[in-house]
């Protein structure tokens, strides 16, 4: 448990914008002046560095940042450069990264364009490593205890992986990949009427079901298609199909037989599924999460990285890499490092991370609304 957090703004915050960027969060001023937050058995009191000593201060963090980090963002000093208010806070009875109190303070970091520094790591508002010492791992929650939600039940499991897999059939009907689209159609709306999948549809979700054929745009095809990636990830936690390598796709017609999909696999019996145990979920989650991490750092940073290193040193917890291809120590995409693979490939890489990162949250329980998980890297 960590009972004190920096937030280093480049932008002040006051009272009004922290009430805006908190909902739910009892936020207490002291006149015009961030006293304390309030909530979820929590109290973080906050006090604001005097403006005429953040010169020395950030002088001194520049020291500690040289002597003792390994950077890993190149705006770390411009960061340090710019920022304008620096508030303390005193958390009781505690917090760790990743949970409730981390997003009260990744919400202040964003609303004022600044950075948290946590048990001596700087983290960016999107919770991305800024500098570290060599080594450190955060005391986390990432996974099922970044929240307080439980994770789901079974059989919701269940539900969740047909209304994905269904929503990717809804895709690759309107693209013209059925040679009866519109008797595939009604057969896919009435399946999923009888097997009860329409109960675990979120209300966008249904709207892409029961939209008439032909009036899907180009992206709510795509998105839905790449849904199936999301259903590959519950069929793994299930135990009913391997999970595929992060740079291959997951096959539709396996992965339907291994569901008892029946739009797809008319012949095969609804499985009787089993959970897999919590510690080997969350597992997966930092082994998913860490390729997204990576495919994301690409995009923002491109060049070579020390997976394997990353491995022994996440921000959120170390994580194995048995199964994970590496090539020159990086992450491997089609046998090559990354930054040297093939551009397409990359992309649906990037495609496939996504949905399995949002999967794996969400069977952990990060929130029981599949829409609502946060897959901020």
């Amino acid at each position: 448990m960590y009972p004190h957090a920096t937030l280093y703004l480049t932008r002040p915050l006051d009272v009004a914008t922290a009430r805006e960027v908190l909902d739910g969060v009892e936020v207490v001023a002291d006149g015009d002046r961030l006293a304390a937050l309030r909530g979820e058995g929590v109290e973080v009191r906050v006090s604001g560095m005097p403006a005429g000593e953040i010169a020395t201060h950030l002088d001194g963090l520049r020291g500690y940042v040289e002597a003792r980090c390994q950077v890993t963002s190149p705006d770390l000093a411009q960061r340090v450069n710019d920022t304008r208010q620096v508030l303390g806070l005193v958390i009781e009875p505690g917090f760790r990264h990743g949970d409730g109190v981390w997003r009260w303070l990744a919400a202040l970091a964003r609303a004022g364009s600044g950075m948290v520094f946590l048990a001596g790591a700087f983290l960016d508002e999107r919770n991305r490593p800024l500098a570290a010492p060599p080594g450190l791992a955060l005391e986390t929650v990432r996974g099922r205890a970044a929240h307080t939600h439980a994770p789901p039940a079974v059989d919701r499991v269940l539900r969740r992986a047909w209304a994905l897999a269904a929503l990717a059939e809804r895709g690759f009907i309107e693209a013209g990949a059925r040679s009866d689209d519109a008797g595939a159609l009604a057969a896919l709306r009435a399946w999923i009427d009888l097997s009860g999948t329409r109960t675990e549809l979120e209300p966008e979700e249904r709207s892409v079901i029961d939209r008439p054929l032909g009036t899907l745009h180009g992206q709510q095809i795509v998105d839905a298609t790449w849904r199936s990636e999301g259903a590959a990830v519950l069929a793994w936690a299930l135990g009913l199909a391997a999970l595929p390598p992060h740079d291959e796709q997951a096959d539709a017609a396996v992965l339907a037989a291994a569901l008892g999909f029946a739009p797809l696999a008319p012949a095969v019996a609804p499985p009787v599924p089993a959970l897999r145990p919590l510690d080997e979920l969350e597992r997966a989650e930092r082994r998913l999460l860490a390729v997204h991490w990576r495919v994301r750092q690409l995009q923002i940073e491109p060049g070579p990285v020390d997976f394997v290193r990353f491995s022994q040193e996440a921000w959120f917890g170390g994580f194995d890499l048995f199964g994970i291809a590496v090539a020159d120590r990086d992450l491997a995409v089609g046998g090559d490092p990354i930054g040297r693979a093939d551009h397409d490939l990359v992309r649906i890489t990037a495609s496939i991370a996504a949905e399995r990162h949002q999967a794996i949250a969400w069977v952990c329980g990060d929130d029981p609304r599949y829409s609502a998980i946060d897959t901020s890297t």
